[in-house]
């Protein structure tokens, strides 16, 4: 996780910014599905569910107690994303605690000084909150599977009951502080790695040796929109096998109004 917060805050990484034109972007209600009649290849629609259906209880806000299953594995490396991108630095003190010695990360090393460093890297407080823009705003640090896509590698000793998986997510995190009625300050980060899942203790867990993939990972055309559509997904992985790379069961087209409010009629780099 470390190795991770240091190439977000020391490499800067590639973000686009949202303008939102002459849209106010009033929020709305949740987004729904817009599927496809078909899914093309190579891609395929996978089990796991964007929406952790598996999770049976929450940790500071995250979703947690998934079974010891493929699928259990990759809705909880996907659930722990947000947290792993950036130590927490988003949650308070009390939270980011509980979450990581829910973990096993009890006594994580330097992670005092790690998390003040992304807190002014991100112009937070001490308890994860904004330290300026307007009223109603927040911090954003969501990812959404639902745009996503996501492959299994290394199920051992057993795909049935493994205790060791290798996850690869695909997805994109909306970054910044902003609401939905304010976007202009809010960039997408697409997020690439594989991680090591690890079953301790009843739950899956992140191992300490993931670090992140060195292959570069897929950028869309439009890299300023975090719906990207089945079809450029697809096209995105054309050289995969089929079936190595799949929809999370719950994916999406729609923009996210819930999060973003009304979808801007253009963006700018």
């Amino acid at each position: 996780m470390a190795t991770l917060v240091a190439i977000a805050v020391v490499a800067g990484l590639l973000v686009w910014h949202f303008t939102s034109g002459s849209d106010g972007g009033s929020g709305g209600g949740a987004s729904k599905s817009a599927k496809p009649a078909a899914i093309p290849a190579p891609l395929v629609q996978g089990t796991a569910s964007a929406g952790y259906d598996l999770s049976t209880k929450e940790v500071a806000g995250v979703p947690r107690g998934f079974p010891q299953t493929i699928d259990g594995a990759v809705e909880a490396a996907t659930a722990l994303t947000p947290f792993s991108r950036l130590l927490g630095a988003s949650w308070t003190s009390s939270e980011r605690q509980a979450l990581l010695e829910n973990l096993g990360y009890k006594n994580y090393p330097d992670l005092a000084q790690t998390v003040a460093k992304i807190q002014r890297y991100y112009n937070l407080n001490q308890d994860g909150q904004p330290a300026s823009g307007e009223a109603g705003d927040r911090f954003y640090n969501d990812c959404l599977p639902q745009y996503g896509m996501y492959n299994v590698q290394k199920p051992r000793p057993s795909a049935s009951k493994p205790t060791s998986v290798w996850v690869t997510v695909w997805m994109p995190c909306v970054e910044g502080i902003g609401s939905p009625s304010h976007i202009d300050n809010l960039h997408v980060q697409w997020d690439w790695y594989p991680a090591e899942m690890l079953w301790k203790d009843g739950d899956w867990q992140l191992s300490m040796t993931t670090s992140p993939s060195s292959s570069k990972p897929p950028v869309p055309k439009d890299k300023l929109r975090p719906n990207v559509s089945v079809a450029e997904r697809a096209d995105l992985v054309a050289s995969a096998p089929k079936g190595f790379w799949k929809l999370y069961r719950g994916y999406s087209e729609k923009w996210p109004t819930d999060l973003l409010g009304t979808e801007p009629k253009e963006a700018t780099k």
